[in-house]
């Protein structure tokens, strides 16, 4: 049998980890996000170099993301990317999605008219590499899952939220 005093240090200890847990946990599960982590305080702009492709494939052919890197140089793409490269500015936002944003102006028209069409069609799952994490202070993994992204125009800006 338990003793009052016993049921009643039960509840404030539930009570207590319950207070303390809120703190720790997202209020919601995005796609991607790992529920136990959580989104870095501020927002950390990178420059990235996506490569648009199956990961699957040999060649990266299809549609997708191939690799994504951090571009720790001039902010301006080279001349000669590839029609499956191109270069955007990308944060976690306060939800803890990865949000990229395309420049339309730097985009290849091809590459703009293959990969950017209404939608951005994922394949295949592709989890963010823990250098660029490391780099924006997202504690834990993300994976963007397969799928079809919304793109939003705004301006000379194409922007993605995974």
């Amino acid at each position: 049998m338990i003793s009052k005093g016993g049921i009643m240090k039960k509840i404030i200890s539930l009570i207590m980890m319950t207070i303390i847990l809120g703190g720790v946990l997202p209020g919601k599960k995005a796609s991607g996000l790992d529920p136990f982590m959580s989104a870095p305080k501020f927002k950390i702009k990178m420059t990235l170099e996506f490569k648009f492709g199956n990961p699957r494939h040999p060649d990266c052919s299809g549609f997708g993301i191939c690799y994504i890197h951090i571009i720790l140089g001039p902010q301006n793409p080279p001349e000669g990317l590839d029609i499956r490269q191109a270069y955007a500015e990308a944060y976690f936002d306060d939800d803890g999605h990865l949000i990229a944003e395309f420049s339309k102006s730097k985009l290849r028209n091809d590459t703009r008219n293959t990969y950017f069409k209404d939608i951005f069609l994922v394949e295949e799952n592709y989890e963010i590499p823990q250098d660029i994490l490391h780099t924006a202070q997202f504690q834990g993994s993300y994976t963007i899952k397969a799928g079809r992204y919304n793109i939003t125009e705004d301006g000379d800006i194409l922007r993605i939220r995974f």
